[in-house]
């Protein structure tokens, strides 16, 4: 990555961001701001909990919507099984295990609990957690101090656009958190970028750094064409 580029796109970042031009993309910032006020992997109705963690009033587009998504498949087997589905996130934000074995765990128990959905009910026939990008949303949310959403297509582009040398492939999720992680330290460096986003961040109970500002730069970076 070259760092003029970096500035070039963070200088267009925060001119979105100040300008209220990217007030919509808010949103992603609510919806963070909701699951950290509301997830509790131990409350006794792990359905209900879950189901409250991903709610927004205006949209619902990070998870798919209500129906056929990513959570109405949890919702789902949550009430099928609700222990199994609860072990399933303990394991996937235990922080002491190898994060893509985890990745790849709650993948394959996806798979199980699929099997199990379709016997009763032919429907059922995906469970819309074969890809990183909406597990990585499960990660993004529990700690985005270090861990960014996973859009591979927005990100292949963000990396073409920075003159990434050896673009990650989509399976190489490990190296798109490094290079994510690269550019959050220089862009923390940008007093005037973090004051604009403390601004712009003012209403919610949002903590800085967040991976979530990552994904802004890369809509800013994918997006030009």
């Amino acid at each position: 990555m070259k760092l003029d580029l970096i500035n070039k796109y963070a200088d267009q970042l925060k001119k979105q961001i100040g300008s209220g031009k990217r007030l919509n993309d808010l949103i992603k910032w609510e919806c963070l701001s909701h699951f950290q006020n509301n997830w509790d992997v131990e409350e006794l109705d792990f359905a209900r909990m879950f189901d409250r963690c991903f709610t927004h009033p205006r949209s619902g587009y990070m998870w798919g919507g209500e129906k056929n998504s990513q959570k109405s498949f949890i919702m789902d087997i949550a009430s099928l099984d609700c222990e199994f589905t609860r072990s399933m996130f303990k394991d996937l934000f235990n922080e002491d295990l190898d994060v893509l074995l985890r990745l790849d765990r709650f993948t394959f128990h996806c798979d199980q609990m699929l099997e199990i959905l379709s016997s009763k009910d032919r429907r059922y026939n995906y469970h819309y957690h074969d890809n990183y990008k909406n597990i990585s949303l499960y990660l993004s949310f529990r700690y985005p101090e270090k861990y960014c959403w996973f859009d591979f297509d927005l990100f292949s582009q963000s990396a073409e656009n920075l003159e990434v040398k050896n673009k990650p492939q989509e399976f190489e999720i490990l190296r798109f958190f490094k290079i994510s992680q690269s550019l959050t330290k220089v862009l923390l460096r940008d007093e005037e970028l973090l004051n604009i986003y403390k601004s712009y961040l003012e209403n919610l109970e949002i903590q800085l750094p967040s991976q979530m500002m990552i994904h802004d730069f890369y809509e800013i970076v994918g997006h030009e064409s």
